[in-house]
């Protein structure tokens, strides 16, 4: 995607806005991130491993870093509460680390798609960044596959439709699937169905929704979601920052029957597949496309002309990615500042 979110603490924000303009120049802080994939299927009860490859951005030396890796009831990593040792990370180095983990088996949709936060801490043990990995769980012997999505350009406020087509390549029938859409802040995915489940990180930097589709596909078999009734849309925030790219990930996976039977008693309209043409381009069972977002305005409010203090006014709340390392230090921090678990049905 090639962008990176930073959060910092409360005192690294405080210093950064009582510095003058001019040293925003000065990047003697460290500028570290944690980069690691947004989301991966994995089968219960075996291991999966993702790849987290700690960079220093600035050009200063980092000393002490370690890795750490959150469990959650699902899930349980490697570089857990004690963490992994980095140690000093040179000015433009990075260093790669693999992340161990084994999922425990859905029993419902809402333990379809997992997340755990993957971290990385320095010398005082305060967290420079941090990032989420949604893993989606699928059962032993499927081999689904989506055909992959373009990027897509969206104007604030307006929505994209998220052309899903999945092919069964294996040789065994997959009699539930699961979809996981995972979307970046400032993004919001809408499927207004009762077999659809939504959920977003602590840090509410992604959005995720499940949605278990209790159908049938045998093997050689392609199912797509109808694209005329636009049944599964990514809304882009009104405030979203630009110019800006966002980043939306798609998995399907195999379900068991523990998990389609709690869902099967939800009452309401089904989101459902139909059948399809094979694609040409398979990406694999999770693929990812971009959403870009053109540059944010402002102007200055004629509201008042004699008045001595005139506001200036933005299209957008949300500062863009491309204004400089301080401007995603103090992003980054309002974020960690607001943090708080929310789950909408």
């Amino acid at each position: 995607m090639g962008r990176y979110r930073f959060a910092v603490v409360f005192a690294a924000l405080l210093a950064g806005l009582a510095a003058p303009a001019a040293a925003a120049a000065d990047t003697g802080i460290p500028n570290i991130t944690v980069e690691v994939p947004q989301q991966v299927t994995a089968v219960a009860g075996r291991i999966t491993t993702v790849t987290a490859t700690v960079v220093n951005h600035g050009r200063t030396a980092a000393a002490d870093l370690v890795l750490h890796s959150a469990d959650t009831g699902a899930l349980a990593t490697t570089c857990g509460d004690e963490g992994c040792p980095v140690g000093d990370l040179a000015a433009g180095a990075s260093r790669k680390y693999t992340i161990s983990f084994t999922p425990a088996a859905a029993t419902g949709v809402e333990d379809i798609a997992s997340t755990f936060e993957v971290s990385v801490s320095g010398t005082t043990g305060a967290v420079l960044d941090s990032a989420p990995v949604t893993v989606a769980r699928t059962t032993a012997g499927t081999d689904l596959a989506l055909a992959g999505i373009d990027d897509v350009a969206v104007d604030r406020g307006n929505y994209t439709n998220v052309p899903i087509t999945v092919r069964n390549s294996g040789t065994r029938m997959v009699s539930h699937l699961a979809l996981v859409l995972v979307a970046e802040q400032a993004l919001q995915p809408v499927a207004g169905y009762a077999n659809c489940e939504f959920d977003r990180t602590d840090d509410f930097s992604y959005t995720t929704v499940t949605c278990l589709i209790d159908q049938t596909l045998g093997p050689g078999q392609t199912l797509s979601l109808p694209a005329t009734t636009n049944p599964l849309l990514v809304k882009v925030a009104p405030d979203a920052g630009g110019p800006d790219e966002y980043a939306v990930s798609a998995a399907v996976v195999g379900v068991g029957d523990t998990a389609a039977g709690v869902a099967a008693a939800e009452p309401g309209p089904r989101l459902t597949l139909r059948a399809a043409a094979a694609p040409d381009d398979l990406a694999g069972d999770v693929t990812s496309f971009r959403i870009d977002v053109s540059a944010s305005t402002a102007g200055v409010s004629a509201a008042d002309p004699a008045a001595d203090d005139d506001t200036t006014v933005g299209s957008t709340d949300r500062l863009p990615s491309p204004t400089g390392w301080l401007a995603a230090f103090i992003a980054g921090a309002l974020v960690v500042l607001i943090a708080r678990r929310r789950r909408t049905a």
